[in-house]
C-alpha cells in the first residue's frame, strides 16, 4: 500500500498536483531537473523550482526509443545548443562515471520523412524534433538490470574507486548515490541484497567470508 503511495506521489504534478497525466509525460528543466507536467510546461517562462529563464527548446526522451507515449521532454535552458553540449548538461544527471551507460547517449532527428536519423553535430533548433536516446524516464522505477549493472561496475572498478571493502552495506550505500542523480527513488537495502544474490548465483561475483566483502569474477 505505502509503495503505491509514493508511486502515485512520483506522478504527480508539483504545480497542479494533476494525478491522472496520460502516460505519464512530464518536462524536466535542465537547470535543476525537477518535473512539472506537460500542460503547466507551456504557462512557465521560469523554473518554478529555482526561478531561473527557461528556453522553448525541448527534447524527447524515454526508455523506449520512438515511444512517444511513454516519453517526456528535457526543457533547456536559453542560449546555443550543440549535440555535444545537451549530452554534457544530461550527464550530470546520471550516475557517477564509473557506472558506465551501457549504451552511450545518443540524439536523433526527426527528418522530413517522419523517420528518426542519427544527429551528431550541428546546433539544435527549436523548430525541429530530437530524440535523446538511452536517456530512462527518471520517474520510473529502477530495473534489476540496471541495479545489478550498478553493483558490477563498483565490483569491477573496487580498487579504483574506493578504500572501503565493498560490502553489501557500502554496495547499498554507493547504489543509491547513483540513483540520487536520476530519480527520488530510494534502494533499500533489500533490493540490493538480492541483486547481488542473483548476481552470485549467475557467476558474476563471489562472497569471500574472510573479509566479509564481494569481488568480481573474471
Amino acid at each position: 500500500m505505502i509503495s503505491s503511495i509514493q508511486e502515485i506521489n512520483q506522478l504527480e504534478c508539483p504545480v497542479c498536483f494533476n494525478q491522472e497525466l496520460s502516460s505519464p509525460q512530464f518536462v524536466y528543466t535542465s537547470c535543476c531537473f525537477q518535473k512539472i507536467c506537460n500542460v503547466c510546461d507551456q504557462i512557465f517562462k521560469d523554473c518554478v523550482h529555482c526561478r531561473a529563464q527557461l528556453g522553448d527548446l525541448r527534447i524527447r526522451f524515454g526508455d523506449d526509443s520512438f515511444d512517444m507515449k511513454n516519453s517526456s521532454f528535457l526543457r533547456l535552458l536559453p542560449g546555443s545548443h550543440t549535440v555535444k553540449s545537451v549530452i554534457q548538461t544530461v550527464k550530470q544527471f546520471f550516475p557517477l562515471v564509473e557506472t558506465k551507460l551501457t549504451c552511450p547517449l545518443s540524439i536523433r532527428l526527426l527528418n522530413h520523412k517522419g523517420y528518426w536519423i542519427p544527429y551528431y553535430e550541428g546546433e539544435i533548433t527549436n523548430k525541429d524534433q530530437y530524440y535523446l536516446q538511452n536517456m530512462r524516464l527518471p520517474h520510473h522505477s529502477f530495473t534489476n538490470s540496471e541495479m545489478e549493472s550498478w553493483i558490477v561496475a563498483l565490483l569491477m572498478s573496487d580498487k579504483f574507486l574506493t578504500t572501503n571493502p565493498l560490502t553489501k552495506e557500502e554496495i547499498h550505500k554507493k547504489c543509491n548515490s547513483y540513483a540520487a542523480r536520476i530519480s527520488s527513488s530510494v534502494l533499500s537495502q533489500e533490493q540490493i541484497n538480492l541483486r547481488i544474490e542473483s548476481l552470485v548465483e549467475r557467476g558474476y561475483c563471489e562472497f569471500d567470508e574472510k573479509t566479509n566483502t564481494y569481488k568480481y569474477l573474471d
